[in-house]
């Protein structure tokens, strides 16, 4: 009896500690930069999120919400957050649902992965770390659209970037692969003729549109799904808007984006140094 009491009790401490262990963390490296991992609550569930920022800070800094395409997580950018640390950028990304730890289903890109990016936007805006006006966004492949929409929806996203979009979601449907169409058909409820709604809410351009921020584009002529004048189109659409667009065209070997993410640094944070707005004088006392 005595034993089985034991083996209870030791169950039970083990079930907390990795309840724990799920509810997050927070904690400094050997360099000083900030580590966060926790979960935002939604709708009854959860959204995996990662965020680090730099070591030795003097004051607010800018900060890169970043955003993963298809079958990757919150966890795709650990490594690049840590180098946008050092260049003394604060980062956040988060788990779109049904990806990573978050909660699913998974929705395509579509309105319930707009409202995790939202919880996302909300979050870094409100920390005093946090620049004010310096809040900048970046999505990726299946990532993009809803990167663009929640620009589109929030006015405290200063710079958008991109990087290989899905221009038009409906027009792409026929080069999708076969398990992308197959999960795209379950979470819009059919094809392009019969759910023009769903496609079009998850295509970049229907928020390119809607956009007067400054975007960048960077894309590849051999992406199989966006074709390069349709990129062009998204930078054309802001211009029309009166805002500023800028395309980056790059050429790769394979269709994979490199796990190092070098348009990081080589394109999306000179960008956003160009494009953001001025960081405001310190008020003093009198």
């Amino acid at each position: 009896m005595k034993r089985r009491a034991s083996a209870a009790l030791l169950l039970a401490l083990a079930a907390l500690w990795l309840a724990g262990c799920r509810g997050g963390y927070e904690t400094e490296t050997l360099r000083g930069e900030g580590v966060r991992e926790w979960f935002l609550p939604m709708d009854g569930g959860r959204v995996e999120a990662l965020a680090v920022w730099p070591a030795n800070a003097e004051g607010p800094v800018p900060a890169l919400l970043l955003v993963h395409g298809d079958r990757d997580s919150a966890q795709t950018f650990r490594r690049s957050m840590f180098s946008l640390a050092r260049a003394g950028y604060s980062t956040m990304s988060v788990s779109l649902p049904g990806f990573g730890e978050s909660t699913g289903p998974e929705d395509f890109g579509g309105p319930r992965s707009v409202k995790a990016i939202l919880l996302a936007v909300d979050y870094l805006a409100r920390q005093s770390g946090t620049r004010p006006g310096g809040l900048a966004i970046y999505g990726e492949g299946t990532g993009a659209a809803p990167a663009l929409a929640a620009a589109a929806q929030d006015t405290r996203i200063r710079v958008a970037a991109v990087e290989e979009p899905i221009a038009d979601l409906a027009e792409s449907f026929r080069r999708l692969s076969e398990a992308q169409r197959g999960r795209l058909l379950r979470t819009a409820g059919g094809p392009p003729p019969g759910r023009p709604g769903a496609y079009k809410q998850r295509s970049a351009r229907e928020w390119a549109s809607q956009l007067q921020i400054p975007l960048l584009v960077i894309h590849s002529p051999r992406n199989r799904l966006t074709p390069l004048a349709q990129a062009q189109a998204l930078i054309q659409a802001v211009q029309r808007n009166g805002g500023k667009g800028q395309l980056r065209t790059v050429q790769k070997q394979s269709q994979e984006l490199d796990p190092r993410r070098p348009s990081l640094q080589r394109w999306v944070l000179p960008f956003m140094k160009e494009n953001l707005p001025p960081e405001r004088p310190l008020q003093r006392a009198p």
